[in-house]
C-alpha cells in the first residue's frame, strides 16, 4: 500500500518578523564501521585509500595486527618517513573514503546530525624513529592529526587539536571523538600532520596501525525545524566562502585589464585600488580575509598564492576592535608552497601591517621604483614597504602579464558561509586609468562582466553574486531541511502562498536565496517567506 504524502509548511517568515519553530523526524538506525576484515575492500589500501597532499613519503598497508586479536581481521597501518633539507614540505595527508573506493570517492557519506560520536584504535609502533612528542607536539593540527573528509574534498577538522592523545607505551588506545551535527557530510577520514622544520626530525619514520573505525548512530535523533534569518544585501561583487568544510578555499576573481600591467621597469607608478563595502566582524570572524594577490607571468590557478612560484600577497582583515589590518607579504622562487624554508609569506617575506580604523572603505597599493610598495587604508593612513632589489627582481615578467586577483578566504572553519562585498575595483598605470569597475550590473550568465573578469572560484557559483539594485535581501536558515520543496511567498501571513521562484543555495552550513528588487518591488509594504516541505515516507 503507497503511504499518502503529507504536506508540511515548515517555517514563515516576514522580511520584518522572524518565527521560529521545531519539528521531529525518525529514521531507521544504522551504525557505519570500518573493521579492516580479512574480505574486505579495505585489504588493498594502496587503492582503497589515497596519499592527498605532502612531501613526506608513506606506506599504506593492511596488515593482521588487530586491536581485537580477531583472525578474521586486520587493521590499517601507515609509516610516514619524513624529508630532509629545510626547504622540504614537512606534511602527509592521507584520505580513507568510507566506501573503499579510492581516490577522493564520495559515493557514500553519512549526514552528520544522524550520529552522536565516532570510535576508533590506535597503535603507535614503538619501532617508530620520531620521537613520539616531536610528533604529537604544535604543526598543524597540533596533536596526532585527524579530521573528516568533506564532499567537496575539504576538511573538517576535530575541534580539540589534543584529541587523539597517543602514547609510546606498546599497547592499542581506543579514542572515542563526538561528531557536531552541524558538520559537513562526511565522506570519509584524512590522517594529516604539518609540521615546521625541525633538524631533529629530518628523515625520520613515523609508524601507527588505526582500527575499527566506527561511526555511532544517534538513536534518540530529533532533527530540529530549520531556523530562517533576513538580511539586507549589500550592493557590490559578493564574494562568499560557500564551499562547506573548507577554510582555506579562495573565492575571487582575476582582472583581465589589469593583468596586462606590469610595474617592475615602469617609470610611472600603478596602483591597485579596491573598496570594501561589507565585511564579516572581527570578534565575531577573525581570521577572515580579503585579499589582491599579484602574480607575474602566473598559472591563472584558483589559489595562486600557493601555485604560482613569486606572488605578492596583500591582505587585510577586521580586527576585533572594529578595525581593519592590511598585511604585506610575498614570496619569491616558491612553487606549490607558502615559500621555502625560513622565507614567503609568514618569515622574511612578511614586511609588516597598516591599521587602518576601519575594514571598511578604500585599500590602495602603490608600486614605484620597483621594489617600494605604499599601502593606503581608510580614514587616509598609509604606510610603505620596500622588498628590497633582489626580491623585486623575481616580479619581473617574461610575457608582459601579472595576474591581478581581489577574493576572499575564511582561513577558519568557523568563518565558513561568510561574505565580503567589494563596491570597486581600480587600476592605473600613472595617469591612464586601466580599469574601473564598480560591479553596478549583474551580468546575466557570468556574474562579472566577462569582458573584465575571469572567475577563479573554489567553490564554484554559490560564491559568487553581484547585487546591482536595492532594497534586495538575503534569506537564509539552516540545515538539515530535508525533503525541501521550495520558498513561497505572499504579502498576506494567513493567505496567498504561491511558489516564490527563489533558488536556494548551499552556503556552508546553511541555505540561502537572494531577494531581489523583482520581488520586493511586487510585494508592499511586507513580503512573507516560508519553506515548504514534503514530509517522505
Amino acid at each position: 500500500m503507497k503511504k499518502p504524502v503529507c504536506k508540511n509548511r515548515w517555517l514563515q517568515l516576514a522580511l520584518l518578523v522572524p518565527s521560529l519553530a521545531f519539528v521531529s523526524h525518525s529514521v531507521t538506525a544504522q551504525n557505519v564501521v570500518i573493521g579492516f576484515d580479512n574480505n574486505s575492500v579495505f585489504t588493498n589500501l594502496a587503492t582503497s585509500s589515497w596519499k592527498w597532499w605532502g612531501g613526506a613519503a608513506i606506506v599504506r598497508e593492511w596488515t593482521t595486527n588487530d586491536a581485537n586479536n580477531n583472525p578474521n581481521s586486520g587493521s590499517m597501518k601507515m609509516t610516514v618517513t619524513w624529508p630532509t633539507g629545510s626547504g622540504a614540505d614537512y606534511q602527509y595527508s592521507v584520505g580513507l573514503p568510507l566506501s573503499g573506493g579510492g581516490n577522493y570517492d564520495t559515493s557514500v557519506k553519512l549526514t552528520a546530525i544522524n550520529y552522536t560520536n565516532m570510535e576508533f584504535d590506535l597503535l603507535w609502533d614503538t619501532n617508530s624513529t620520531m620521537p613520539i612528542q616531536n610528533h604529537m607536539v604544535g604543526g598543524d593540527p597540533n596533536g596526532f592529526g585527524f579530521g573528516y573528509v568533506a564532499t567537496q574534498y575539504g576538511q573538517t577538522w576535530v575541534p580539540n587539536a589534543n584529541q587523539p592523545v597517543l602514547t609510546n607505551l606498546g599497547v592499542w588506545q581506543h579514542f572515542t571523538i563526538p561528531i557536531d551535527p552541524t558538520w559537513p557530510d562526511i565522506p570519509g577520514v584524512i590522517f594529516k600532520k604539518w609540521m615546521p622544520y625541525n633538524a631533529a626530525n629530518e628523515g625520520m619514520v613515523s609508524a601507527f596501525w588505526v582500527d575499527n573505525i566506527k561511526f555511532n548512530y544517534n538513536t534518540n535523533l530529533v532533527i530540529p525545524k530549520p531556523t530562517m534569518t533576513v538580511t539586507p544585501a549589500v550592493k557590490g561583487l559578493g564574494l562568499t566562502a560557500a564551499q562547506s568544510g573548507q577554510q582555506y578555499q579562495r573565492e575571487g576573481v582575476l582582472s583581465t585589464p589589469a593583468s596586462a600591467v606590469v610595474w617592475y621597469g615602469n617609470p610611472d607608478p600603478v596602483t591597485y585600488s579596491f573598496t570594501i563595502a561589507d565585511f564579516p566582524s572581527g570578534a565575531t570572524y577573525g581570521g577572515y580575509q580579503a585579499h589582491l594577490f599579484l602574480a607575474p607571468d602566473g598559472s591563472g590557478a584558483t589559489e595562486p598564492d600557493w601555485n604560482d612560484s613569486n606572488v605578492i600577497f596583500i591582505q587585510v582583515q577586521a580586527l576585533a576592535s572594529g578595525q581593519g589590518v592590511c598585511n604585506f607579504r610575498f614570496k619569491t622562487n616558491s612553487p606549490a608552497s607558502n615559500g621555502v624554508g625560513a622565507s614567503g609569506y609568514f618569515a622574511s617575506g612578511y614586511l609588516g601591517q597598516l591599521v587602518a580604523p576601519s575594514v571598511r572603505g578604500i585599500w590602495t597599493a602603490t608600486f614605484s621604483n620597483n621594489s617600494v610598495c605604499t599601502i593606503t587604508g581608510p580614514g587616509g593612513v598609509s604606510r610603505t614597504f620596500d622588498m628590497g632589489a633582489d626580491a623585486a627582481a623575481m616580479f619581473q615578467s617574461s610575457f608582459g602579464v601579472v595576474n591581478a586577483y581581489i577574493g576572499i578566504q575564511p582561513n577558519n572553519p568557523a568563518n565558513i558561509g561568510q561574505r565580503a562585498v567589494f563596491s570597486n575595483f581600480k587600476v592605473t598605470n600613472g595617469t591612464n586609468v586601466v580599469v574601473n569597475d564598480s560591479f553596478s550590473v549583474e551580468d546575466p550568465y557570468y556574474e562579472v562582466d566577462p569582458n573584465l573578469w575571469t572567475q577563479k572560484l573554489d567553490g564554484g557559483v554559490n560564491c559568487i553574486k553581484i547585487v546591482d539594485s536595492s532594497p534586495a535581501y538575503w534569506l537564509d536558515w539552516t540545515l538539515p531541511d530535508p525533503f525541501l520543496s521550495g520558498v513561497q511567498i505572499s504579502s498576506n501571513l494567513l493567505s496567498g502562498w504561491i511558489d516564490s521562484g527563489l533558488v536556494p543555495k548551499l552556503n556552508g552550513t546553511r541555505r540561502e536565496a537572494f531577494v531581489g528588487l523583482d520581488i520586493t518591488t511586487n510585494y508592499q509594504p511586507n513580503a512573507f517567506f516560508r519553506l515548504f516541505s514534503t514530509n517522505s515516507p
